[in-house]
């Protein structure tokens, strides 16, 4: 149990940085 919730939010977490990242290049395009 405790393997699979951390294994979702480590899945979570890595689409929250692609996320980010996205945004940041946007950003700098922005400018």
């Amino acid at each position: 149990m405790v393997s699979k919730i951390s294994d979702a939010h480590f899945e979570a977490l890595k689409a929250d940085n692609k996320n980010l990242r996205a945004d940041q290049r946007r950003m700098i395009k922005d400018i």
